[in-house]
């Protein structure tokens, strides 16, 4: 019976890794089309973008959708340290402190 739980814990993680890893080694070892890697280079920006607002807004059942004015509040000083320093590192370090400084108000 140990062995099969073995087996499965390493059958579980093969199936989680290499989906992950599976990309890296396809664009290392070969060349994507440039249709393809010009539609790829729209991903960050389409993932950030669906993360940045799902949080600005508030859906509730029964309710009409509304605006958490907490993260908008917060994101006002994040957006001015992206633009001004173009830096990931203080715009992610700008956004919690924001957010952390409004929850405590």
């Amino acid at each position: 019976m140990t062995s099969y739980y073995v087996i499965v814990l390493i059958t579980a993680g093969l199936a989680t890794w290499l989906p992950r890893i599976s990309p890296f080694v396809l664009v290392r070892f070969g060349k994507l089309p440039n249709w393809l890697q010009s539609f790829l280079a729209f991903i960050p920006l389409s993932l950030m973008t669906a993360l940045f607002f799902e949080n600005l807004v508030v859906i509730k059942a029964g309710q009409l959708p509304g605006i958490n004015w907490l993260a908008v509040f917060a994101t006002i000083p994040t957006l001015l340290t992206i633009w001004r320093t173009k830096s990931i590192m203080w715009t992610v370090l700008v956004g919690i402190i924001s957010m952390a400084i409004l929850r405590a108000i």
